[in-house]
């Protein structure tokens, strides 16, 4: 339950492709993470916080977050 609503929210709700990056994502991490099973709760706990509080919607939209901050920098 803890792994599908962390891939939901960490690619993006409120998008198509958001949470099929969400599950991309996790998978890499959790195969790449391979001896550090026992703390999988705790992993996803985390970056379940991180991204609700520096992506609120989601790691889909960063493309846009970095292009609106080099618009905004250029415009100074």
């Amino acid at each position: 339950m803890l792994a599908c609503l962390t891939c939901v929210i960490v690619g993006g709700m409120y998008s198509t492709w958001g949470p099929v990056v969400g599950v991309l994502l996790l998978r890499i991490a959790t195969f790449s993470l391979g001896g550090l099973r026992q703390w999988e709760v705790l992993i996803y706990s985390t970056i379940l916080i991180l991204c609700l509080g520096l992506l609120p919607n989601g790691i889909v939209n960063l493309p846009r977050l970095i292009k609106r901050k080099m618009e905004v920098k250029s415009t100074e």
